[in-house]
């Protein structure tokens, strides 16, 4: 047989989507295109490989309409990461939020060898590569050594003020020498910032890369972390916020979700104008990491989301 025709379709190739309508349109994608692979979690995934996800925040905020996706559940997610603390469950718990409860688990640290951290610790998982990359865990207080690690946050934040037009503004949680230390190893796990200047304005632009993009129940919420992230940023740095482009190498829907996808591309969608404001000044990392709901405004239009919530399952919970 001619090696030729063993090629994979160009569909399973990077394709470039835009906004909701584009997030759709990769569902549906997926559905109809997807190879069905097994994997860790025995439910297994129909996948495609590298798909970008753009959305570009001059044309507004990209709150997600085509399913219950409350912005509140991302922001506080990502209030916690960028805090450095690795107690996640504990923090967001308290707020009815439970996305870390299995990943954090008595039984599931024991299972992935960290015996001496506490039930809701990830340990040196996300938001302690964000702020103390390859830093020390004290056993005692269940966080960050005080002053060990890198703080990529702030240190990217200082290059984007002294030298705006570089090329090294880069933030990675992905550590090979710590990934045994982590609860779960993160799926969305790096992202670059590049400022593009034109008539004397500065437009700021985030690249993030997924290795796992679970395009069902965890990218909407990402998306809203990384565009509320970029418009944080770019207030703070006096600049105006542009592009999000989020590179999916593993973009899969699993197969216990394959229903509620179906069920979710019959709705209608918004491409209505939407904003979210942040009402507080903010002009430091410290600020934003201080930001609550109540410092900031979403403006959406009323009929804006949609009407008909599902519960959407996650791979544990297939039988």
């Amino acid at each position: 047989m001619n090696t030729q025709d063993k090629k994979l379709p160009t569909a399973f190739y990077g394709r470039t989507y835009r906004g909701e309508a584009g997030y759709r349109e990769l569902m549906k994608n997926i559905l109809e295109q997807g190879t069905t692979l097994g994997d860790r979690t025995d439910v297994g995934r129909k996948k495609l490989f590298s798909q970008k996800l753009i959305f570009d925040l001059q044309d507004g905020f990209p709150f997600h309409s085509s399913r219950s996706c409350p912005f509140s559940f991302a922001f506080k997610e990502y209030q916690a990461f960028l805090s450095g603390r690795s107690d996640i469950h504990n923090i967001l718990s308290k707020d009815g939020i439970n996305f870390w409860e299995g990943n954090t688990s008595r039984e599931f640290l024991d299972n992935v060898g960290l015996k001496d951290v506490e039930v809701g610790n990830m340990c040196k998982a996300y938001g302690f590569q964000l702020r103390h990359y390859n830093g020390q865990f004290d056993v005692e207080t269940q966080q960050a050594v005080v002053g060990s690690g890198l703080d990529q946050i702030q240190n990217a934040f200082n290059d984007l003020k002294t030298n705006p037009l570089g090329s090294r503004h880069y933030v990675s949680m992905w550590n090979p020498v710590q990934l045994e230390e982590m609860a779960l190893p993160p799926c969305w796990h790096s992202h670059q910032w590049l400022v593009i200047e034109q008539d004397g304005e500065k437009y700021l632009n985030l690249e993030v890369t997924a290795r796992s993009a679970d395009l069902l129940f965890g990218t909407p919420f990402n998306t809203q972390q990384y565009a509320y992230l970029l418009l944080a940023f770019s207030q703070a740095l006096n600049m105006k916020p542009a592009m999000l482009s989020c590179e999916l190498v593993d973009c899969h829907i699993y197969t216990n979700q394959i229903k509620y996808c179906e069920e979710l591309l019959t709705r209608e969608y918004s491409e209505e104008r939407c904003e979210l404001i942040i009402k507080k000044d903010i002009s430091s990392v410290n600020d934003i990491v201080s930001l609550t709901m109540e410092d900031l405004e979403m403006a959406i239009p009323e009929n804006y989301v949609n009407r008909t919530k599902f519960s959407t399952p996650r791979p544990s919970m297939a039988v």
